[in-house]
């Protein structure tokens, strides 16, 4: 109905980060954090780290389909069937450089991994500076979701 995708869900906890992400977002968030991304060898490693595994994930899924790379290659056509299976999150080509593109991206990423996944992610960076520096509760509990 407006012309892009909307995004929505019914829990307050949901509610708060995303409105969270969406305000730092207008005000410059992306740039912000991919400038914090270059400046940190640490950060740089896991962007790339990040990006590899969800090639890794999307390919391990689709192989698991009977079929699935050819019924994406007859659907998509060949070069951006090639383009899908080689891109990290939000759709980040191979040879992109640090471009996080997508707080939102990374945080659902992050909010997806299993819990003894203690990967130092650009997700969990990006949580931990949606609370400390732009003061939304992240891991509240759901009385805390809803002040």
């Amino acid at each position: 109905t407006h012309g892009y995708p909307q995004a929505y869900g019914n829990h307050p906890c949901e509610y708060k980060i995303s409105g969270g992400l969406l305000r730092w977002e207008a005000r410059g968030g992306v740039r912000e954090l991919n400038d914090r991304v270059m400046m940190s060898e640490e950060l740089t490693r896991s962007f790339h780290a990040v990006n590899q595994r969800t090639v890794r994930v999307r390919k391990a899924v689709i192989d698991a389909h009977p079929g699935g790379v050819e019924k994406i290659t007859s659907r998509l056509g060949d070069f951006n069937a090639e383009r899908l299976l080689a891109s990290g999150i939000a759709g980040l080509g191979p040879n992109a450089g640090v471009d996080v593109k997508c707080l939102h991206a990374h945080v659902a990423d992050q909010l997806c991994r299993p819990t003894e996944d203690d990967s130092d992610t650009i997700g969990k960076e990006i949580l931990w500076l949606l609370q400390v520096e732009q003061g939304v509760a992240v891991d509240g509990s759901m009385n805390d979701c809803w002040k």
